[in-house]
């Protein structure tokens, strides 16, 4: 679902994101990139900076995200590690970012954690497909499809399992994704406190 008004400058949907990690190595990340460059279709190059806050609810992911100077606010429902979750999303047409985190530090929240992600963002197939770089960290890449309704999340899993296997690529297991994101958590995510 999209709504625009033309008297508002803001743009809101929600869709069942269906989305699957893995994790490469510094020549892994290369050669999926040249594959990339080579194949699909360049979207964008991002720098996104993450504004993640904590909320008592562990199955709700409420973010200010700035990519590129462009700020959104989204909610995801669901388990950190799952790959499939509903997504809700805010995108700010002329809204600064403080003004973003001003927004929800007035209505309670006002810690979290702040990370930096680069990442190059290409359509191969019908998918969309982020290479990403975590400076001092590690490299990843994600691939992601919306499904309009519950019926077509499975369908959806499939072709991207198929994809996935036909280009070489793994994904993380749960067990090993909880392991990628506490090291995350440990060694690149950093607290911020927010305050009047």
């Amino acid at each position: 679902m999209v709504a625009k008004r033309a008297d508002c400058d803001f743009m809101f949907k929600v869709a069942h994101e269906i989305e699957k990690r893995g994790r490469l190595s510094l020549k892994g990340y290369k050669q999926l990139i040249n594959f990339l460059d080579a194949n699909g279709r360049f979207v964008e190059h991002r720098v996104r900076f993450n504004y993640m806050f904590d909320h008592p609810n562990k199955e709700v992911d409420l973010r200010v995200r700035d990519t590129n100077g462009e700020i959104e606010m989204t909610m995801k429902l669901g388990h950190v590690g799952s790959h499939k979750r509903k997504e809700i999303l805010f995108k700010f047409g002329n809204v600064k970012c403080k003004d973003a985190l001003d927004f929800l530090f007035h209505l309670g929240y006002n810690k979290g954690i702040t990370s930096t992600i680069i990442s190059d963002i290409y359509i191969y197939r019908g998918m969309e497909f982020v290479v990403a770089k975590v400076p001092h960290h590690s490299y990843y890449f994600e691939m992601e499809v919306q499904a309009k309704s519950i019926k077509e999340i499975k369908p959806a899993e499939v072709r991207l399992q198929k994809l996935a296997e036909k280009m070489g690529l793994t994904f993380f297991s749960k067990e090993e994704y909880d392991a990628y994101l506490s090291d995350f958590n440990r060694k690149v995510n950093k607290p911020f406190v927010l305050k009047d």
